[in-house]
């Protein structure tokens, strides 16, 4: 959770409108040692999404948009959107590595998304946030 508000800063740093969910958390059983453990879930976000897209649509503030995910959960999301604003577009760009078969059926464009695109829209190697100096991670490079 830490490393994920840390990139949530950095996002709005680069004024990125971000849309969140929460975590919840969640015990975990261990299949090799049999304990319990805690850890998070998210939750909402897939929803927060989806209704971001619609609203947007209906308000008007976009032509076409791109979904970046492989969640089918946004399927519906692009019926509505065909519905109640069918002059919209709405494309989907998977993560290197993903893919659905159901949401490029129903997307109206698919970009691929390559290593190129991924290198140009990391961050500087590091950012300064108020007083914070948040570092890029050297696996990124």
């Amino acid at each position: 959770m830490r490393r994920h508000k840390i990139y949530i800063r950095a996002l709005r740093w680069a004024r990125v409108d971000t849309i969140q969910g929460r975590f919840q958390e969640k015990q975990i059983m261990c299949h090799k040692c049999n304990q319990l453990f805690k850890t998070h879930e998210e939750k909402r976000t897939d929803v927060n999404i989806a209704l971001k897209i619609l609203c947007d649509a209906v308000d008007d503030i976009y032509d076409k948009a791109v979904i970046v995910s492989a969640d089918s959960d946004l399927i519906p999301a692009i019926h509505a959107v065909r519905k109640y604003a069918p002059d919209k577009r709405i494309g989907v760009m998977f993560p290197i590595g993903r893919t659905n078969n159901d949401l490029t059926k129903e997307a109206d464009f698919r970009i691929k998304m390559s290593q190129r695109i991924l290198q140009n829209c990391q961050f500087p190697k590091q950012i300064k946030v108020g007083n914070t100096i948040i570092k890029r991670p050297d696996s990124w490079c």
